[in-house]
């Protein structure tokens, strides 16, 4: 829920400064919202599926695609402050 909250703000943040250069950082930073918004609803599939005692195949497919949303998110959200960065340091004048 941390990692949504966080996304979610730099999301927000990109949007309200966007110009054209600043779109791919804002795509990423919404790829990882997604990523990430997934990546809990999956969280709460598996606790639900415990109590229950869901089928393992199920649990484990579950865990899987979590692993994945979090190496997503990750990486969109790397890329995107590398990005946002490099155009932000493009913006200021050298001294």
């Amino acid at each position: 829920m941390y990692l949504l909250r966080q996304d979610v703000q730099r999301f927000k943040e990109e949007r309200s400064g966007v110009d054209r250069q600043a779109r791919t950082p804002l795509v990423l930073f919404a790829g990882a919202t997604i990523a990430d918004c997934i990546d809990v609803l999956l969280h709460f599939f598996i606790a639900f599926g415990l109590v229950l005692h869901f089928h393992h195949h199920r649990l484990a497919v579950a865990e899987e695609l979590s692993m994945g949303c979090a190496v997503v998110s990750t990486f969109c959200a790397v890329f995107g402050e590398i990005l946002s960065f490099k155009i932000q340091r493009k913006k200021q004048p050298d001294f």
